[in-house]
């Protein structure tokens, strides 16, 4: 999937030589000390780290610690004070924002980082090719609010014949930590949708293993995390048309399950960041940042919109 991003991304960067995206030390000046805190998603954890090596390459007194067992573990480290940012495959809810403004006695500060689509993954072997969200939600939830008249258990119910007809379907996902799996049940299941019996639980990388091991398993995840054992399936959109997760489907909308990759932020109003932390989020928004973004296997934000970020967090 890394390679298939390759190219078009290239385009989508737009990427500039200059004072954006600078970091003290990589041009001359002191280096910088301080640290750094960072809590959440695990499905991007990865890409931190590539940030944070690349990053340390050129601070390297810069101390920065990473944690990242899931989305949902971030609101609370930032509104406690534990981190000073926090990672997450989804967007903040309205509780957890106020909580955070009520702690804190100011707005978090969200950075879209990089643009991400969910995969569903099923087997290699698997001969179905398309699938509606309709069908995503029969397959995992019992109570099929997207409006599906049937339930879906075994491969036949989607039209696959011969031995997958009776097939059982074994579907894989995250736990409840997961901004992956807040993310798949907000766009399939719906609010108050529940999940079947049978559900299994993995981590980010397992479902992949799972399914490129168990030819009658589905799972979902980041479509960069798709080896060639499984094969993504496209997705019908409300157009009529189904669409793979590539880059162009990301960037213009078409794919449904594109979502933005976040960084929130700590940042008190009408008060400058700690230059270490400034340093960090310039890297990061900044030309070898969105490079790192490509690398990962993502797709990068455009550079007009880190510029308006990085503007905001700089007054």
């Amino acid at each position: 999937m890394l390679n298939r991003f390759r190219g078009l991304v290239v385009l989508a960067l737009g990427l500039s030589v200059g004072l954006f995206g600078q970091v003290p030390g990589a041009d001359g000046n002191p280096p910088l000390e301080g640290q750094i805190s960072l809590k959440g998603s695990d499905s991007m954890d990865p890409l931190i780290r590539l940030w944070i090596s690349e990053f340390q390459k050129r601070q390297p007194k810069v101390q920065i610690k990473l944690e990242s067992p899931g989305s949902n573990t971030a609101p609370p480290a930032l509104t406690s004070g534990e981190v000073q940012m926090g990672h997450m495959s989804r967007e903040m809810n309205s509780e957890e924002l106020a909580a955070f403004q009520s702690r804190r006695g100011y707005p978090v500060t969200r950075l879209v980082v990089a643009l991400d689509a969910i995969a569903l993954y099923v087997n290699r072997t698997n001969p179905i090719h398309r699938i509606a969200l309709g069908q995503v939600d029969a397959i995992y939830s019992q109570s099929r609010l997207s409006g599906w008249d049937r339930k879906i258990d075994r491969w036949g119910d989607l039209g696959a014949a011969g031995k997958w007809r009776k097939k059982e379907i074994r579907f894989y996902g995250r736990d409840e930590k997961s901004g992956t799996r807040v993310f798949f049940d907000d766009r399939v299941l719906g609010k108050g949708g529940k999940l079947k019996a049978g559900y299994q639980v993995r981590d980010q990388w397992g479902i992949e293993e799972a399914v490129a091991k168990d030819p009658a398993g589905i799972g979902y995840g980041p479509a960069n995390y798709a080896s060639p054992e499984v094969r993504m399936l496209q997705v019908l959109a409300w157009s009529g048309m189904h669409y793979p997760p590539t880059v162009e489907n990301i960037l213009n909308g078409r794919y449904p399950l594109t979502r933005k990759l976040n960084l929130y932020v700590d940042k008190a109003p009408g008060k400058p960041m700690p230059e270490a932390q400034l340093a960090f989020l310039r890297f990061v928004l900044g030309e070898r940042g969105r490079a790192l973004v490509q690398e990962y296997g993502s797709v990068p934000i455009a550079r007009d919109l880190a510029e308006a970020q990085l503007a905001g967090l700089e007054k």
